[in-house]
């Protein structure tokens, strides 16, 4: 998935005259020390892939001096809010609703907030403005994706493909609810996290195949 980003990153480069905003689901701590969001690694959000894709952005940024890297989850709240949840969707529209000021924003966030819906709890992306549009990458062959999935360890699970949209590829109207677009690849490999004991990174314990969306 980040590579995917990434693609998308180099084409807004090349088209959008300006700023180029990239906003990631992450806390800003994690630039540049970032060891304590990567000492428990559970999704991809903590990935050797997106230790590359953020490292990329950083040279990107540096040579071409229009591209900022913003972060989503940098909200303070004293105490715990009483809704973790709604806290955190609402933290994530707001923070890319302000990216917005300083030029064409792409945000990169996991599929649950990404989708414009309003209920069980109002989505991170039902706090944007139409102008920002909710694409869903979806998988069509399958593959892998590191994570945690029904309580089971840590480790490369395998992932359901969309086999309906089998031999389809790019952008297509959105295929769940809350999302315009669909973006369409083949298949996804897992990237093991960037930081993590070896007994973690090596372990191979997958639960059932699950379907999953990762967008953005």
């Amino acid at each position: 998935m980040p590579k995917v980003l990434a693609c998308f990153v180099k084409q807004a480069v090349v088209q959008i005259e300006g700023p180029v905003v990239v906003s990631l689901e992450l806390p800003p701590e994690t630039s540049p020390a970032w060891a304590l969001e990567w000492a428990h690694p559970s999704d991809g959000r903590t990935s050797q892939a997106m230790v590359d894709l953020i490292n990329w952005l950083r040279t990107l940024r540096d040579k071409s001096g229009r591209v900022t890297i913003d972060y989503q989850l940098g909200c303070r709240f004293d105490g715990v809010p009483a809704d973790p949840d709604a806290f955190g969707n609402k933290c994530m529209g707001e923070s890319i609703t302000a990216s917005m000021a300083k030029g064409f924003v792409i945000a990169y966030s996991g599929t649950s907030h990404a989708a414009r819906l309003e209920t069980p709890t109002k989505r991170a992306a039902a706090f944007l403005p139409d102008s920002i549009k909710t694409v869903e990458i979806i998988v069509s062959n399958g593959g892998s994706a590191w994570g945690t999935y029904n309580n089971s360890a840590p480790g490369p699970s395998p992932i359901l493909g969309r086999q309906d949209l089998s031999g389809m590829n790019g952008i297509i109207p959105g295929q769940d609810p809350g999302f315009e677009y669909a973006y369409v690849i083949k298949d996804i490999t897992a990237s093991y996290p960037a930081d993590t004991a070896p007994s973690v990174a090596q372990s191979k314990t997958a639960s059932k195949p699950v379907r999953k969306k990762t967008s953005h």
